[in-house]
């Protein structure tokens, strides 16, 4: 693999990225417009932890599976193409994740027929900006 995996990588997070916008169209055209109250109710909060239980498990789990990667890379030295090679499982793990998130929120709204998806994209939106797939920022997890 070689840059190719980098653009493949940077598709699929788009992809996962531009369905979250499907999740908000369904909801949309089922509920009307969207509610951006935040509800406080028990069985909602319950979800709420819920997605920020996977939130952060979005996060750490990557991390775990890089961290062996990390140190082979430390005693060899690997170019660009190895590297994405590298990532690539864990960073689909983290978008599909993150993208689980705003299903959450959508399923949610559906079996409550209540309109309450946008804390949960709100939440997959800020894990998925914050992880574009960069060169650098690639890199970056295996030079520190």
């Amino acid at each position: 693999m070689n840059n190719n995996s980098l653009l493949t990588l940077k598709a699929v997070w788009l992809a996962l990225f531009s369905s979250i916008f499907i999740y908000i169209f369904l909801t949309v055209k089922q509920f009307g417009a969207i509610s951006f109250s935040i509800s406080m109710q028990p069985k909602i909060q319950i979800f709420y932890f819920i997605a920020v239980v996977i939130f952060l498990f979005a996060f750490i789990l990557p991390k775990i599976m890089l961290k062996p990667l990390v140190q082979k890379f430390r005693s060899k030295s690997f170019n660009d193409a190895e590297i994405y090679k590298m990532y690539f499982v864990p960073a689909i793990l983290k978008f599909s994740l993150l993208e689980s998130i705003s299903i959450l929120g959508y399923v949610f709204s559906i079996n409550t027929q209540d309109n309450i998806i946008l804390p949960f994209v709100f939440l997959s939106f800020l894990g998925l900006l914050v992880s574009f797939p960069g060169k650098e920022r690639i890199k970056a997890k295996f030079i520190r």
